[in-house]
């Protein structure tokens, strides 16, 4: 396809020829807050200033204001109190508010790191960095794996930080009372009884010594230690939160206020809805960090981008719109790094719109994937046909590639007796990917319509969108996440069966019981070579079922300071800080 020059052009890509007036047309008050009046200024590119027009199409217009508009008035006051940058401390801005730092349900988890540490965790490069533990040891059959401590960990109150505190976290990932949805300890020894609450604790944690902790698992798990290298492992204090009734855990204090660290800064304090405040923690393992504080200020992408600009924060995440004015800048970088997870759109196969995988690949061939990754991307991401996209040995090369073919879409929907009149409501966490989100939906939505699937477009908050997706009262649910080129066995608590909304992660209700036992095989070898074999033969079938509406994975970009150096830029945002203890500022 070739690049649109005229804003007129792209509004006619955009809704196929049709329904132009349509998104005209529509109340901009539902998705325009994130896109108000900074964004205009920095779109300078023609495709990409279209997007953030036409989208201001969206029929939800009572829907959208709350979630969105909010979080825009109160950082605008915070970063001014505190934007003079000295030689020991960074101001950086996030996007999304904390509402506290329970990281058992993965709630904050990208500040979270910068205090609280895991075993290991996922460097920029994708490969697998020691941090708490130092080496770990798989054993040959699989069935268990041994972690070996550093010598000497402490907490940032000098309390010693042993095995009790890895056993502790593992127990509480497996627990209905403290977890969320069923992941990679799920296949810990004694998990299903110790969640029936037949027994007090799973026998597969063991706490060998003080510095060496052992699982062990009912079958061999070649994928299990990448799966705890991110997200709901960071490891908490034993010593505070062991005494705490599991069913009250969630609202302990420590859980707003983390009154000890294990990573490089410690917890200082969070002024609500402005910045959090950390602090180089003395009794950090590793290499000590160079700033002596960092404040994270929350911001909308508008404001934050602004912000950058005049040089009262170093670094934030930024949308495609404004990394062709921010490069322009003088002193201002831009960084984008391929991405580990995938936006989709989920659709709720075990209900009755969506039960038919001739519907659902009418949906992907609905859609011009390509055509949004180059127009609201920019090219600053890529299309991808199955969960299964990494490492490269694991993926299938000669998948259907769904090109973007609106006549084929048709044609199925005709095939599976699809009714027009059929409503169908795209629910989306409001805010969530900023403004190249919204605007992909939207020219989506649009897409969808055109081939005869009456689409409505809905944001929701946090709260409201989860409850939708586990009372399983959505038709199709878009959001972005996962890490999934570390191993291809991450996927599988999001496809598996016994994983299925409420029980665990898998939020479309996809089950393929054929599926299920290549991920049982695929976890059982530790060949590489046989491992990529089945992994692919997986990934056809998932192509085929079309389990969700891949739309695209987007690149991971960044703005920041050239005065902000020792930054690595990480292609999953919850790792963003993954090597903070690293940074220093000059100037």
């Amino acid at each position: 396809m070739t690049a649109l020059s005229t804003r007129r052009q792209f509004l006619h890509y955009a809704v196929l020829g049709s329904a132009a007036s349509l998104l005209a047309a529509c109340a901009p008050a539902t998705p325009a807050a994130p896109t108000a009046a900074p964004a205009a200024k920095p779109t300078t590119a023609p495709p990409a200033a279209a997007p953030t027009a036409v989208p201001a199409a969206p029929t939800a217009a009572a829907a959208a204001p709350k979630p969105t508009a909010a979080p825009a008035a109160a950082p605008t006051t915070a970063p001014a109190a505190a934007t003079k940058t000295g030689a020991t401390d960074a101001h950086i801005a996030i996007q999304v508010k904390p509402t506290g730092f329970y990281t058992l349900k993965f709630i904050a988890q990208q500040i979270s790191f910068l205090f609280l540490d895991k075993l290991l965790t996922v460097a920029d490069d994708w490969t697998l960095q020691p941090r708490l533990a130092e080496r770990w040891e798989t054993a040959p059959d699989g069935k268990s794996v041994t972690f070996y401590l550093r010598k000497g960990l402490k907490w940032s109150d000098g309390a010693p930080l042993t095995a009790r505190d890895i056993q502790f976290t593992f127990k509480s990932t497996m627990d209905t009372r403290t977890a969320a949805a069923p992941g990679p300890t799920s296949i810990i020894t004694g998990y299903a009884d110790f969640r029936a609450g037949k027994i007090d604790s799973p026998p597969g944690l063991v706490i060998v010594d003080d510095s060496t902790f052992r699982v062990n698992f009912d079958t061999p798990n070649a994928g299990f230690v990448p799966s705890i290298s991110f997200l709901g492992f960071q490891i908490l204090p034993e010593h505070i939160l062991g005494s705490v009734d599991p069913a009250q855990l969630e609202q302990h204090p420590f859980f707003q206020n983390p009154t000890v660290a294990s990573g490089p800064f410690k917890f200082v304090k969070y002024e609500t809805d402005q910045f959090v405040q950390v602090d180089r923690n003395p009794n950090y393992y590793g290499t000590p960090a160079k700033l002596e504080r960092i404040f994270v200020h929350i911001a909308t992408s508008d404001v934050a981008t602004a912000q950058l600009q005049k040089g009262e924060i170093l670094h934030t995440q930024i949308s495609v719109t404004d990394t062709d004015t921010l490069k322009s800048v003088p002193g201002i970088k831009v960084a984008n790094k391929p991405a580990a997870g995938i936006f989709v759109m989920a659709p709720m196969i075990d209900g009755t719109k969506f039960n038919n995988k001739l519907v659902r690949q009418a949906l992907v061939y609905a859609i011009d994937r390509e055509g949004i990754v180059k127009q609201v991307l920019k090219g600053y991401g890529r299309v991808v046909n199955s969960h299964i996209i990494g490492p490269d040995w694991a993926v299938n090369p000669n998948l259907n590639k769904y090109e973007y073919n609106p006549d084929k879409a048709k044609a199925l929907l005709a095939e599976a007796g699809w009714d027009p009149n059929t409503p169908v409501v795209i629910n989306w966490m409001a805010g969530q990917g900023g403004r190249d989100v919204e605007n992909s939906l939207l020219i989506a939505q649009s897409q969808l319509q055109a081939v005869g699937i009456k689409a409505d477009f809905q944001p929701l908050e946090r709260g409201p969108l989860l409850e939708a997706i586990t009372s399983r009262k959505f038709d199709l649910v878009s959001y972005g996440g996962g890490v999934y080129t570390v191993d291809p066995d991450s996927t599988s608590y999001v496809l598996m069966c016994q994983f299925t909304q409420p029980k665990g992660a898998n939020n479309a209700g996809y089950c393929n019981e054929q599926v299920d036992r290549l991920f049982m095989q695929g976890r059982a070898t530790a060949d590489q070579a046989a491992r990529a074999k089945i992994y692919q033969e997986a990934s056809a079938l998932i192509n085929d079922d079309v389990s969700h509406v891949w739309l695209f994975v987007a690149d991971a970009i960044y703005g920041y300071s050239d005065k902000l150096q020792g930054l690595k830029p990480h292609g999953d945002f919850n790792s963003a800080y993954w090597n903070a203890n690293e940074w220093s500022v000059t100037g």
